[in-house]
């Protein structure tokens, strides 16, 4: 018998119950408060029924509810009703082990196949690079064999009295001098030396100095075009290829500086000036109106 079906049964027959009145009050089968009594819950239908049962019949006894269930918990877990329902768990649970491990082979497997395959990749690399033959540098051979080389006379036993080959060695250098010639020659065909410095345009400098507000227009080789007011004490510099062109609100407000030249009274106070066409002869600077 279990300790809350003693407490139960000790606690109906204090108060003088008859467990076959309390199965018609609480209509509950008298077998099943019989098998509560005895402990013997999983002859009830299910733990659904053994769980309500029980907690009437403590409601009816007057004893503790929370005490008591969990008394009930601790004696009737649902694993009871459902024995299989563990052990089928316990399967699953196994089989679930089982494929993880098998991936974890597998990927285990996938590792170890991959680093041996980089390791017998680079051991044949390293081997191949260890057996490869040495390609002889032909430059450097032939120059190492001209150093090595001597050119020995050549004596013409028939005449001992015969000159020495000095000369003929001497005509072999003149050779070697004029194919060396020859050849800076072909070279310097090959390779033309650059000119472009030598044909380089050299661009002229001009500043221009202002004594009081003023509109400016410049051309310069028709390319590039200047366009500003101007104030007292302000100066600007540009360069020139072959010509340039001013229009000045204010002729006698500008000087136009070119090397140790000077240029200025191009006008009279608050004189508009247009199409002064200016230009170089003789290194010095000159202007027309156009």
């Amino acid at each position: 018998m279990s300790n809350l079906g003693s407490i139960l049964k000790n606690r109906r027959e204090e108060l003088g119950k008859d467990i076959q009145n309390i199965s018609k009050e609480l209509r509950i089968n008298q077998k099943y408060l019989q098998a509560i009594e005895n402990g013997e819950f999983r002859s009830l239908p299910s733990y659904v029924h053994c769980y309500g049962f029980v907690r009437s019949y403590i409601k009816y006894l007057g004893l503790d509810e929370q005490e008591m269930m969990n008394l009930f918990t601790q004696e009737c877990p649902k694993s009871i009703f459902n024995p299989d329902i563990k052990n089928e768990n316990a399967q699953i649970f196994d089989e679930v082990n089982k494929e993880v491990s098998k991936s974890q082979i597998k990927k285990r497997l996938y590792t170890y196949s991959t680093i041996s395959i980089v390791f017998i990749l680079i051991a044949t690399i390293y081997l191949y690079s260890i057996k490869k033959p040495k390609i002889v540098d032909n430059e450097s051979t032939a120059k190492s064999l001209s150093e090595n080389f001597s050119v020995s006379p050549i004596n013409d036993n028939s005449d001992n009295n015969s000159p020495k080959t000095t000369d003929n060695i001497d005509s072999s250098s003149n050779q070697l001098d004029n194919n060396a010639i020859l050849q800076q020659l072909y070279d310097n065909s090959a390779s033309p030396k650059d000119n472009s410095a030598d044909n380089k345009t050299v661009l002229k400098q001009i500043k221009l100095s202002f004594y009081n507000t003023c509109w400016v227009n410049v051309k310069i080789d028709n390319k590039t075009e200047l366009d500003f007011i101007a104030k007292p004490g302000y100066t600007k510099e540009f360069t020139f290829k072959d010509f340039f062109i001013i229009d000045i609100g204010d002729a006698s407000a500008i000087s136009i500086s070119y090397n140790n030249q000077t240029i200025g009274g191009l006008g009279k106070p608050r004189e508009s000036i247009k199409n002064l066409y200016f230009t170089l002869n003789n290194d010095k600077l000159t202007y027309t109106k156009k």
